[in-house]
């Protein structure tokens, strides 16, 4: 019993070593995600109050639910003790590297997604949680299966290994997915727009169609599953 507390006690000292030694400025771009995720539940609904606010929200279902079903605030010690230490440490934000990960992503996601809808199996155990939200709304932008939360932390970390990308690169562009996943589940108010918003016809009128996540639809067009009658993805960190 005490050679295992010793381990553990050293395991934790060296994780603990290893982020002292971190530059400062990519341990604070280990918390970007957690950041965006608080502004987007916060300032989404107080935008647009047709979405449930944070604080009616966590009164029903309670703070720690509220808190735990948004993956940024979950996956920080992953990010802190498993990616942080894996990761290309340079300091550096190359704009163009992180367009190629806006690719990556969506053809990830559209990929998985569908995948999803295709195999009873999977949209049993994995995503059917997050089709039950009646309305769609921001703050269950997130609301899934465990396994749907923990299936993307493996083409992640699959990216962050053999992609030429840096960590400050990784951390932004996981914030700009996470923003433009709330603007997909945020409803505007207005009936006619929301009733053919892109991500919203999806979980409406349209359960077979519009499958890409979170950035852009050209996928959808490209194969053929976009709904004719939903509205054009033009912005996505704008609902």
């Amino acid at each position: 019993m005490c050679t295992h507390l010793f381990h553990l006690h050293s395991l934790i000292s060296d994780c603990f070593a290893t982020l002292c030694d971190c530059d400062p400025i990519n341990l604070a771009a280990a918390f970007l995600p957690a950041i965006s995720t608080l502004g987007s539940i916060i300032i989404y609904p107080w935008i647009y109050p047709v979405n449930e606010n944070i604080y009616s929200y966590s009164k029903k279902h309670g703070m720690l639910k509220t808190l735990t079903m948004q993956p940024a605030f979950v996956a920080l010690p992953f990010v802190l003790f498993v990616v942080l230490p894996i990761s290309n440490q340079t300091v550096r934000l190359d704009w163009s590297e992180v367009t190629l990960g806006v690719f990556f992503v969506d053809t990830v996601e559209y990929w998985r997604h569908r995948l999803e809808h295709s195999v009873p199996y999977l949209y049993r155990n994995a995503h059917k949680e997050h089709h039950m939200q009646r309305p769609m709304t921001t703050l269950e932008g997130f609301r899934n299966d465990q396994a749907d939360l923990l299936l993307p932390l493996i083409p992640f970390t699959a990216y962050v290994l053999f992609a030429n990308v840096s960590f400050v690169e990784t951390m932004v562009l996981a914030s700009m997915a996470i923003i433009a996943t709330y603007a997909d589940h945020t409803l505007t108010g207005d009936a006619e727009y929301d009733r053919t918003k892109f991500h919203n016809v999806h979980h409406t009128s349209g359960w077979n169609r519009n499958f890409q996540q979170p950035f852009f639809s050209y996928w959808d067009e490209l194969c053929g599953t976009l709904a004719p009658w939903s509205s054009e993805k033009w912005c996505p960190f704008i609902p």
